[in-house]
């Protein structure tokens, strides 16, 4: 993915269902049709990496981190997780992981919140 300054989310078909079901959580509230927007919105601007087979985990404790880590090697870009202890994984060793309070502190230049 050539480098253009721009912020982009880094999804397939698998990340989106992920999304949407998170959101569509009881506990969250979140009316359908809001989510239904929400994920347009994000899909419209987002970029589908191809995921060649070099970019194929298997094993890793959670199976459902799977498809954000192919999307990031696909992509050759960090991820964001709030979770760094789940992608420990071997085959990450070559990506950058980041917590979101990591990535606010590199996108804003490492300047502090007001």
């Amino acid at each position: 993915m050539p480098r253009t300054g721009e912020l982009k989310a880094v999804v397939d078909d698998r990340v989106c269902h992920e999304y949407k079901d998170v959101l569509l959580r009881p506990e969250f509230g979140f009316p359908p049709s809001d989510v239904d927007i929400l994920l347009d919105q994000i899909m419209s601007n987002a970029y589908f990496p191809e995921i060649s087979a070099d970019d194929i985990i298997e094993n890793m404790k959670d199976s459902g981190d799977i498809p954000f880590a192919e999307c990031a090697l696909a992509a050759r870009c960090p991820m964001v997780t709030g979770n760094l202890r789940h992608f420990k994984h071997p085959c990450l060793r070559s990506a950058t992981v980041l917590s979101a309070s990591e990535f606010l502190k590199l996108v804003s230049g490492g300047r502090r919140g007001r």
